[in-house]
């Protein structure tokens, strides 16, 4: 016994091979990816999410290559500091599953630094876009989307409307021409923030309706960015978020992310879904996970065969 347990001791490396899908069979992954591609490139609901990516340590969750395949657009939190992994995952989620890959600016942030420091808009703001424009050229992005929570400048005060007219100029100043060489732009905001005249340099209009406690607010929300603000309901998705709840129509509690899937039907019909912080509890398989895939099938059921 002590012999066996002497030779048990002594250690010798294991060489774990790791064979991605596409090595697996290639023939068949190629045909996978295409039909994904086929399904992004017809009209269907779409499924958004924003990722806090830069992480590489607590496991897949912080992988972009672990989103599901079908997702739509990620919004990357953190795309002004890329890391070596989100740079090698970007261009195979872009180029095998057309999901568009989006710079995330805050202009509320940049505005409240603004006026927190007494500094105009135009000095923080003008060379924070030319820095989201290199971020999206440098490292091959598909646009941005824009969150703003502010003031948008329809009140009575004369110079606070000015300075918000002059903020929002800026910003279509500088991505209205990418708009149009093919760069998509979401807006997470009022969209009454953006004139009429300008509306179509966004792909996209984000609500967000994570403070909707029930299908009731909800529907005010949609009603009034399509038939005050004149917003096409299929450029519309509403926002959930895998931590918080909501009272569905018996008035029980439930996660928001899948009934708000259900919402997108029911209360609209409207472009789709914007999940927020998609990483928490990324790897739990009954929470984000889970639900994110459950919204797509909710949205986009796959045909009986």
């Amino acid at each position: 016994l002590w012999t066996s347990c002497d030779d048990w001791t002594e250690t010798e490396q294991v060489d774990y091979g790791v064979t991605t899908p596409d090595g697996q069979n290639p023939e068949l992954y190629a045909r996978y990816t295409q039909a994904v591609r086929n399904y992004k490139s017809r009209k269907h609901y779409a499924v958004c999410v924003r990722f806090d990516n830069g992480h590489s340590g607590d496991g897949e969750k912080d992988f972009l290559r672990s989103m599901p395949d079908s997702i739509d657009a990620v919004i990357l939190e953190n795309a002004a500091t890329l890391n070596s992994a989100d740079l090698e995952d970007i261009p195979v989620l872009q180029t095998n599953f057309a999901t568009k890959v989006l710079f995330s600016f805050n202009l509320t942030s940049i505005k409240e630094n603004a006026e927190s420091s007494g500094q105009e808009i135009k000095t923080l703001l003008a060379p924070a876009l030319e820095q989201m424009v290199s971020a999206i050229n440098d490292n091959g992005l598909d646009g941005a989307s824009i969150s703003y929570t502010g003031d948008i400048g329809l009140g009575n005060n004369a110079t606070v409307n000015a300075s918000i007219a002059e903020m929002r100029q800026l910003l279509l100043d500088k991505i209205t021409p990418l708009a149009k060489n093919g760069k998509i732009f979401f807006l997470e905001s009022n969209p009454l923030f953006i004139p009429e005249a300008n509306r179509d340099v966004f792909t996209r209009y984000v609500l967000n309706t994570t403070s909707s406690k029930n299908a009731s607010q909800l529907r005010l929300l949609i009603n009034e960015a399509i038939y005050y603000a004149g917003i096409p309901s299929d450029k519309l998705l509403i926002t959930g978020d895998p931590e918080l709840m909501t009272t569905d129509n018996n008035d029980g509690l439930v996660s928001q992310v899948p009934f708000f899937a259900i919402q997108v039907i029911d209360c609209g019909p409207i472009g789709g879904l914007m999940i927020q912080n998609v990483a928490a509890d990324y790897s739990h398989a009954n929470i984000t996970y889970k639900e994110t895939r459950g919204a797509i099938q909710t949205l986009n059921p796959s045909p009986l065969k």
